[in-house]
């Protein structure tokens, strides 16, 4: 019988700009917009969001761009510094670009690792997501 090689753990950091987010996310905060429209585009959906108030006016479950700024980062401390085998799925990075004027995030994409393919490979699972059309409304 052959002896049983075992599985290589190791820890995980996520490659993620977290100074250039929490500017941007304090940046946007300080600039207090609470009514605003923007189209939303994830891996499987499109869908045009109005925001008044800060909240959502058509479906709770959808994001505003408050929402946004803490899913992802909420993404990056959930896996961050976590422990990993070779053959688990986990994200590895987090890319995101900011609107300059607005400072709201236009791209993100969460870039996932499997046992199917390595770091080096450009086809790796990622879930992007845009936001386009932004716009800021009236009351």
């Amino acid at each position: 019988m052959g002896k049983e090689i075992p599985e290589e753990i190791f820890e995980v950091e996520v490659k993620f700009d977290l100074d250039t987010f929490n500017k941007q996310k304090q940046l946007w905060e300080e600039s207090n917009v609470k009514n605003y429209k923007f189209v939303y585009h994830t891996y499987c959906c499109k869908d045009e969001i109005f925001v008044k108030d800060g909240k959502n006016v058509r479906l709770e479950s959808n994001p505003t761009i408050d929402k946004i700024f803490e899913e992802i980062e909420n993404a990056f401390y959930k896996y961050n510094k976590k422990r990993h085998s070779l053959n688990d799925l986990y994200l590895y990075e987090i890319d995101v670009e900011y609107d300059e004027i607005n400072h709201i995030p236009i791209e993100y994409n969460y870039h996932f690792h499997n046992d199917l393919n390595d770091f080096d490979n450009d086809d790796d699972p990622a879930f992007i997501n845009y936001i386009k059309d932004f716009e800021k409304t009236i009351v």
